[in-house]
């Protein structure tokens, strides 16, 4: 009986144990499914960060290739602009091969010449009237009426010259880039003052102080037509050859 009794007391233990065993391993697989979901459950953000990161890249990418595509198609654009200014008729000062006469303007008291030579920029032509060239012509210069002209003449060549060549340009359909403007101007800038000392000298000089301001604005208006009709008639002239050539 005391045999018995302890069998199944021991017999006891053992289920118990393998019981209590069975606890601890449906605990570690608890445990270990835990762990996994842990594993999962931090992984996701990295993977989500991953993907965002990789969605960052390639727009940057995208970008920088629009970017490249805009820059090429700028760089063709250019290319092709410049290849367009090759093909134009070539404005190079130093060497201008224009031939043409001499301009000349006609007016009441006589035939003047603009001085655009065909040797180009920079060379003053003798002008004349009624046989009588500059040289002949007696000069003022301290003349204070001359001085007063002048001023007005030189402020006209930079602040209203420029827009009436341009007006000019589209008239006669015949376009001059900036540089070859201001070669222009500067070429009838040399001339300003043998032009106000003939229609200062052709007008009369000893008039009395009440006739300045009158002749002041007619020597004035007389000398802006003269380079209105100069230039006018230069760029008329280069407009003909162009279309000849």
């Amino acid at each position: 009986m005391y045999h018995q009794d302890i069998q199944s007391f021991l017999q006891q233990i053992y289920n118990y144990m393998n019981w209590h065993t069975e606890k601890i391993n449906n605990l570690e697989t608890a445990l270990q499914q835990l762990q996994e979901e842990i594993s999962l459950k931090q992984q996701e953000p990295i993977n989500q960060l991953d993907m965002r990161m990789q969605q960052f890249r390639d727009e940057v990418v995208s970008k920088q290739q629009m970017s490249i595509n805009q820059l090429s198609t700028i760089v063709q654009q250019l290319q092709s602009e410049i290849s367009s200014l090759k093909k134009q008729h070539p404005v190079i000062v130093e060497k201008m091969e224009y031939k043409f006469d001499q301009l000349k303007v006609e007016t009441l008291e006589g035939t003047l010449n603009i001085g655009i030579t065909p040797n180009g920029f920079g060379e003053i032509e003798e002008f004349s009237t009624n046989d009588q060239t500059v040289e002949d012509m007696p000069i003022y210069p301290q003349h204070s009426r001359f001085q007063q002209i002048k001023n007005h003449i030189d402020n006209y060549l930079h602040s209203e010259l420029p827009k009436e060549i341009r007006v000019m340009e589209r008239r006669q359909k015949y376009k001059v880039n900036e540089e070859f403007r201001q070669f222009i101007i500067e070429d009838i800038k040399k001339q300003v003052d043998q032009r106000i000392h003939h229609y200062l000298n052709q007008m009369n000089t000893d008039a009395t102080d009440n006739d300045s301001g009158t002749i002041e604005q007619t020597v004035i208006k007389k000398v802006k037509k003269d380079i209105r009709s100069g230039i006018e008639s230069y760029l008329n002239k280069l407009s003909r050859e162009e279309k000849s050539s």
